[in-house]
């Protein structure tokens, strides 16, 4: 996750249970600080705290607070546990903290007491796999659920099932969801070609009809997207392919970068993504690209999936099983009306969680992406390999930048 307020600095999270704040313009980690022995999957910022994070740890539920001290040093403090929490979510004044996971129930924290104040029971028939709130309005988020809705809920109101401010039925299960920057749109991501965008100001008006993303027929292609800094463009990627696909916000596409090969390179400032235009109705220019400076060394091997813990890959087999597992053909993306794999059958964190069933065409896929949150010409891409032979490559972060007209250079 990157800062808020000071974008150089990012925020990562280990299967090992450790996390590194790493300082990606001077190459080195600046804080590191062990918080248990199983993944941590849950990672955010608090707004009006900047020198402080929440942490999820789904294997035994632990919920931490962690201060960054000037000096290096890291303090946490453990908050009410929360069974298989994967997401983490502050609102815009830092008055409250929301968790979702391998359940059907949200809850609701007060960050300055650190106590639970609510459980939102239900509000979903799926597990709730991504909850978010609203970057300018406190009271206002959003759900993501494996029951194929994403609903958006206002907590000065009754937070049911039946009371959602909004309720945004979507073709496959959702992996996804964010609000833009200035509350705007809301985007929701699923599986394979699956991307929704919702007019926040125009009753949540689905806008544009199609995105220009290719599709593999895949059920088990789980998608991520987000939006840049001003919103004026989305980054979405998914776990079939080592491709991020950069759009407009009328569904064209911007270009792609290509990161095909990275993981297999070691050398600094070695092998380049590409990031070259698509064919659109709208006229574009042709991008080249570039290695921009060293690759940060806090990222490498940083929770390698050899290192997954036993209850995380246990949890990645049963979703691989429920999910008809890995074939090099494919298998056909869920459609409206379609059955869609049984939640309790799905205990994957898809928004973090090393996936197992990347496609077989790469040897590396797109596991994560993240809007730079001053730069909209910038993104964060997390690669990683589907191979877990020890002897395998590790993730690795890649900071890609795009300069229309020009070129696009990439950090990693």
């Amino acid at each position: 996750e990157f800062h808020p307020e000071s974008p150089d600095s990012l925020l990562v999270g280990r299967n090992d249970g450790s996390v590194a704040i790493v300082d990606t313009h001077r190459d080195r980690v600046v804080a590191s600080a062990s918080l248990d022995t199983s993944a941590v999957l849950g990672l955010c910022w608090i707004p009006k705290q900047p020198d402080t994070f929440v942490c999820g740890l789904p294997v035994n539920g632990k919920v931490v607070v962690v201060r960054h001290h000037e000096d290096g040093e890291m303090v946490s403090v453990a908050l009410e546990a929360y069974d298989e929490v994967c997401s983490t979510t502050v609102n815009c004044s830092s008055d409250y903290l929301l968790l979702s996971g391998f359940s059907r129930t949200v809850a609701l924290y007060d960050l300055p007491t650190g106590r639970r104040i609510q459980n939102f029971t239900n509000i979903h028939t799926g597990f709730v796999n991504i909850s978010r709130f609203a970057h300018q309005s406190p009271h206002l988020f959003a759900t993501a659920s494996f029951d194929a809705t994403c609903k958006v809920w206002d907590l000065r109101r009754p937070v049911l099932a039946d009371k959602a401010v909004r309720t945004l039925v979507r073709p496959t299960l959702n992996v996804m969801c964010t609000f833009s920057h200035d509350d705007r749109h809301l985007l929701v991501s699923g599986v394979d070609s699956s991307l929704g965008q919702y007019s926040v100001d125009r009753n949540f008006t689905a806008w544009p009809d199609k995105f220009e993303i290719p599709s593999t027929e895949s059920r088990t292609n789980y998608r991520r997207s987000v939006y840049n800094s001003d919103s004026s463009r989305i980054v979405t990627a998914a776990t079939d392919s080592s491709v991020v696909h950069v759009l407009n916000l009328d569904g064209t596409t911007a270009g792609d970068a290509r990161f095909a090969g990275i993981l297999n390179n070691d050398q600094r400032g070695g092998h380049a993504s590409s990031m070259s235009p698509k064919k659109s109705s709208q006229p574009r220019s042709p991008w080249s690209s570039r290695w921009f400076g060293p690759r940060p060394r806090g990222f490498t091997r940083a929770g390698s999936i050899e290192r997954t813990p036993r209850a995380l890959s246990s949890a990645l087999s049963r979703l691989r099983n429920a999910v008809g597992g890995r074939s090099p053909g494919g298998f056909s993306a869920p459609r409206r009306g379609m059955e869609l794999p049984e939640p309790a059958d799905i205990r994957q964190d898809l928004e973090v969680a090393t996936s197992s069933t990347a496609g077989a065409a790469s040897t590396e896929y797109v596991q994560s992406v993240r809007g730079h949150p001053s730069d909209p010409m910038r993104f964060g891409a997390l690669i990683a390999s589907p191979d877990t032979n020890t002897m395998a490559p590790g993730p690795k972060v890649v900071i890609s930048r795009m300069k229309p007209m020009r070129t696009c250079v990439s950090l990693w």
